[in-house]
């Protein structure tokens, strides 16, 4: 539950802190390459589990 009587709170909700907010920009541009990267490595990663996949089915089915 929230402290409606928390000033430093209030304050933030008020006025916000640019420190806080160049942070959270900077993360959300490091999550989108991490999200594109994974994103065009996805197809190769596949690729690879389903030759693996095929191999063990080989393999274990004689």
């Amino acid at each position: 539950m929230r402290n409606e009587n928390n000033l430093i709170t209030n304050w933030l909700d008020k006025n916000g802190n640019p420190e806080i907010e160049a942070f959270v920009e900077k993360n959300l541009a490091i999550t989108e390459k991490s999200a594109f990267g994974l994103e065009a490595k996805a197809g190769a990663m596949c690729s690879l589990l389903m030759l693996w996949a095929n191999h063990l089915w080989k393999y274990l089915n004689g």
